[in-house]
């Protein structure tokens, strides 16, 4: 073999050679390039996970916070609570007093209600029984007429049945004036009703710490209409029996 081609054979060999490593290196920086690549793509999503998992993080803690202000707001909700069942407690057994103490001022009338035909009617801001026939006078008259025997007589019943009960015996005038010797005024005349009453049931047995007389002129009329008609008039003239709650019993309750 002569120089000239082994000059040949060396340059081919090198220079395959050559390209052998080029290709090779070309690859290696191929496969570098693409593992960089994907580095940075991996350290994309970690910071994108870093960054998740902080606003997780920051969301948890507001849950927490929030999760102790829910917390702390039932303790309060349970002490509240616990707070309005003792003073609904308290409440009952106060309206259970109260209860106690009206059904005590107006036992005594209850009674004297349930045992007789009487019902209390409300007049004038007051309580009186309705024993249906009533006492009634002549004009400018303070005598009891025989036909209120009777009347008179179921109002002593009812007051010796009862000898708790005490009633104001309520003398009435109608609309009319009188000033004559007897009686200066329908004051004096309605006084005087009620005391001819009172006397005579204090006669018929009736202890007198139960009664109390009274007159209220021509101020509380039984009857509005027509009243100038002798019906209205004649209704008017009359006694009333206010029936007096224990009043002591019903203030004591009022300033509780």
């Amino acid at each position: 073999m002569n120089v000239l081609l082994k000059g040949f054979l060396l340059i081919s060999v090198v220079s395959l050679a050559s390209c052998v490593s080029n290709k090779k290196f070309q690859t290696l920086e191929d496969e570098n390039q693409a593992l960089a690549e994907n580095l940075e793509e991996i350290q994309a999503q970690v910071a994108e996970l870093q960054k998740d998992n902080e606003t997780m993080t920051a969301e948890n803690s507001e849950l927490n916070s929030d999760l102790q202000n829910v917390e702390q707001k039932l303790g309060q909700t349970e002490t509240r609570m616990t707070q309005v069942e003792k003073e609904n407690a308290m409440t009952t057994k106060e309206l259970a007093e109260i209860n106690r103490g009206i059904d005590a001022a107006f036992a005594d009338i209850n009674a004297a209600v349930d045992a007789s035909d009487a019902k209390v009617k409300e007049m004038a801001d007051a309580l009186y029984l309705d024993l249906q026939d009533t006492v009634s006078f002549r004009s400018g008259s303070a005598s009891i007429s025989p036909d209120d025997k009777e009347a008179i007589e179921r109002i002593a019943k009812l007051l010796n049945d009862n000898p708790n009960l005490h009633l104001v015996i309520e003398g009435n005038t109608d609309k009319r004036s009188i000033n004559n010797d007897m009686y200066k005024d329908n004051w004096e005349l309605s006084a005087a009703r009620s005391i001819q009453v009172v006397r005579k049931l204090v006669d018929m047995g009736v202890n007198p710490a139960q009664l109390t007389a009274a007159g209220r002129a021509e101020h509380n009329p039984a009857s509005m209409g027509d009243p100038d008609s002798k019906a209205t008039l004649a209704k008017n003239r009359r006694i009333e029996l206010m029936v007096i709650p224990k009043v002591g019993t019903l203030y004591k309750i009022a300033n509780q």
